[in-house]
């Protein structure tokens, strides 16, 4: 549930004002995260086309948008994506579990700090859909609930 809040307070301050502090839009993020299995990784040193998203578990507009991801995932086998959130692993786990997405092999759960997702990446909303390329420039953002659908056309 804290996840939750603090999302939700992130959200406000984006949408009150730009942003504060961050990456640089183009460029992949130095944030580290680790995986459900403890191993710890750096955003920046992945490798391939990469989507990063943010999501909280208890967030009903996360939950359906793990679903539409699920329902579109053969659009995304090109792209090794990241559910990353600042929630307890057995939360994320669970998480990927109820929405069928711990079965695929493009698909990993990760955690971050709340101090490290917002000196790194700025407050956002949840969720938030970073599209990298092979290059780690950004492709496209989607702030906020988005049908994937929309983001097909910027694989």
């Amino acid at each position: 549930m804290r996840a939750l809040y603090f999302f939700l307070l992130a959200g406000v301050i984006i949408s009150c004002g730009k942003k504060q502090g961050g990456i640089a839009e183009s460029e992949m993020p130095a944030l580290p995260f680790s995986l459900l299995s403890g191993e710890q990784k750096m955003a920046n040193e992945l490798t391939g086309k990469s989507i990063l998203i943010f999501y909280s578990p208890d967030c009903d507009h996360c939950q359906r948008e793990a679903q539409d991801f699920q329902k579109h995932i053969d659009a995304f086998r090109n792209y090794s994506i990241y559910f990353i959130s600042a929630s307890l692993p057995e939360d994320a786990q669970l998480f990927a579990q109820t929405y069928g997405l711990h079965e695929q092999n493009n698909i990993t759960f990760a955690l971050a700090t709340y101090e490290d997702v917002i000196r790194i990446m700025g407050p956002m909303p949840t969720p938030t859909v970073f599209i990298y390329s092979n290059e780690k420039k950004l492709v496209k953002k989607f702030a906020g609930e988005t049908n994937v659908e929309e983001m097909i056309p910027y694989l």
